[in-house]
Order: C-alpha cells, then sequence, then structure tokens
C-alpha cells in the first residue's frame, strides 16, 4: 500500500512547494504536480498518478480545490481511483474514502451523477 499524492497550482495563493511540503509530511511516498497551464492540454500528471494506483493504494490531495473543477470532474477521479481499488482522501479533511462516511458520500455524489448522466 503506497500513498501517492497529486498536487497543482492553481493560482497565486497555491503554491506547489507548499503543497508537496504538506503532503511529503502526511507521509506520501510519491508526488504527481501538474502546472495552471496543464488544464489546457488535461492533466497529464494527474492521469499518471491514477494509472499508477494499484489496489489499497491512496491518493491524497491537499484540497479538492486541486483537482479539475467541478462535481463531475471530481466524481470521475473518484470512480478511476475506486476502479482500481484504491482510495481517496483529502488533508483538509473533509472526504476520506478510507473511512466509511467518506465512502458512503462519494457513493451517493456517484449515484447522484449517473441519474444526471
Amino acid at each position: 500500500m503506497s500513498n501517492l499524492g497529486y498536487a497543482r497550482a492553481v493560482g497565486r495563493s497555491s503554491s506547489l512547494e507548499a503543497q508537496t511540503s504538506e503532503l511529503r509530511r502526511a507521509g506520501v511516498d510519491h508526488i504527481y504536480a501538474d502546472t495552471l497551464k496543464a488544464g489546457r492540454h488535461g492533466f497529464p500528471e494527474l492521469n499518471a498518478c491514477l494509472t499508477s494506483l494499484e489496489p489499497g493504494d491512496v491518493l491524497v490531495v491537499t484540497s479538492i480545490d486541486n483537482l479539475p473543477r467541478g462535481v463531475p470532474a471530481l466524481v470521475d477521479v473518484v470512480r478511476r481511483v475506486r476502479a482500481r481499488e484504491a482510495d481517496f482522501r483529502e488533508l483538509a479533511g473533509r472526504y476520506d474514502t478510507t473511512r466509511p462516511g467518506g465512502r458512503t458520500f462519494f457513493e451517493w455524489i456517484d449515484s447522484i451523477a449517473r441519474r444526471l448522466e
């Protein structure tokens, strides 16, 4: 089981250095990072991170604000994480699929997203 981190600079107030430091303090084994410009061309490091997840791994982010924008994008990331039998944890503490309540929350969001598709 590994903790894989993802960071993305989304503006002046969001530095990669601060995010990577926080991820390291949280015990992340490997950090993938995209820059703001990556959004125009997809998110290559996020995709690499998601592809490298193995069963039992945890994708860790400092904040969901560093993921691609919008509920559909968040649901897509969590679906991809769960499809690899991995978990998702936000260090800000709001979202954590390693805990039963977090799993339930994302299952609820996923069911709503499926109905809206």
